[in-house]
């Protein structure tokens, strides 16, 4: 009888930590993923002169929800030091010729000042979440408006799946079955 109660603690101990451990893990760490990232825009273009953009085209379906969308841009101090308003990182996804999502970041970059020459600097930008309704080609468009601040180098986006929230139902199921594994392991051994 204490064997049999013993090998039932390990079962309920492999259980809970899948259940409590193992899924905070997969959850934080495991079920975000990149679907694809592609470089939109490689010009080097002053920019005040002219809007920097590009667009890329996604097959997406409903169980990749949710979906998140992110931009990187590589930009440079613009040539001359003229004063302009922070630029503006605009995306927009669109099914054929409908329009099924918009976002809008702003662009802060930060130069050194001490080097006369400053390097480029990489900015990461998280734009928002994106339900997909239906399966389909998608196509994301993005875009970075005039500003005297910056020049823009380089485009990025990226398409990665969500994060998904924890069910903390199934958290503290494993927690009690650890719990549990614990309190039958100790009465099986006195």
């Amino acid at each position: 009888m204490r064997g049999f109660m013993k090998v039932f603690a390990f079962l309920m101990l492999g259980l809970g930590l899948i259940a409590a451990p193992g899924y905070w893990t997969y959850v934080n760490f495991l079920s975000a993923s990149t679907l694809t990232k592609q470089l939109v825009f490689d010009r080097e273009i002053s920019g005040n002169k002219a809007d920097a953009g590009g667009d890329m085209s996604v097959y997406m379906t409903p169980d990749m929800n949710p979906l998140q969308i992110l931009g990187w841009l590589e930009v440079a101090p613009p040539a001359s030091q003229s004063a302009g308003g922070s630029p503006n990182l605009d995306v927009a996804v669109h099914s054929g010729r409908q329009q099924v999502w918009a976002a809008t970041a702003a662009v802060v970059p930060h130069f050194s000042a001490a080097s006369s020459a400053a390097l480029p600097t990489v900015i990461g930008l998280s734009l928002g979440t994106l339900h997909v309704v239906a399966p389909g080609d998608y196509t994301i468009s993005g875009s970075v408006d005039r500003s005297g601040r910056m020049q823009t180098r380089r485009i990025f986006l990226e398409v990665r799946r969500d994060v998904i929230g924890i069910r903390w139902g199934i958290f503290g199921v494993g927690i009690l079955l650890i719990l549990g594994a614990v309190i039958l392991y100790r009465v099986a051994e006195s």
